[in-house]
């Protein structure tokens, strides 16, 4: 719950680092802890932030449900997945793959949130703006992050499910 609220709340008027004088007292409902966890999590990597409250939500639910978690090929898999997705939105404003639509919402995210021009914040910078991109242009550095991101869902999901998910289809 720490990071959603941490998130939902965030106003970046309140980091002085960003803003002389801060916005006193602090809008966030976790308080100065709170602004300053989104504001790092914006920093290093963008949006996708937001995956540590889901993250989080399915860790609970698991442990509630009475189900072990034990990190180990899935957490690879999540690790992969949230950095090709991270330098995804890094490109999103300049990639002809993502709609328009998607393009302008994106944009309007960042200048609210003021972490404009990096959606994917230090990790999308330095991976896709400073190196991919630049050596293979958006639309092939968005294919090779769209590669790995169907690489970390696999291993998520693992071999053995997908065959039994295979082999149910196929039943049906």
């Amino acid at each position: 719950l720490f990071p959603l609220l941490a998130l939902c709340s965030y106003d970046w008027a309140s980091i002085c680092d960003l803003r002389i004088p801060a916005a006193a007292p602090t809008h966030n409902l976790i308080g100065m802890a709170g602004d300053w966890f989104a504001y790092t999590g914006y920093q290093l990597i963008g949006l996708g932030v937001w995956s540590v409250p889901v993250l989080c939500v399915y860790i609970g639910f698991r442990l509630v449900l009475g189900k072990t978690f034990h990190p180990g090929r899935r957490t690879l898999g999540v690790t992969l997945f949230i950095f090709s997705v991270t330098c995804l939105l890094q490109v999103a404003d300049s990639s002809p793959i993502v709609p328009p639509s998607l393009r302008d919402l994106i944009l309007r995210i960042q200048r609210d949130l003021n972490i404009e021009p990096n959606a994917g914040g230090a990790v999308g910078y330095l991976v896709m703006t400073r190196c991919l991109a630049y050596h293979l242009a958006p639309f092939g550095a968005s294919v090779l992050m769209f590669i790995l991101v169907g690489i970390s869902l696999l291993v998520i999901a693992g071999p053995r499910n997908i065959i039994s998910a295979i082999a149910q289809l196929t039943d049906w």
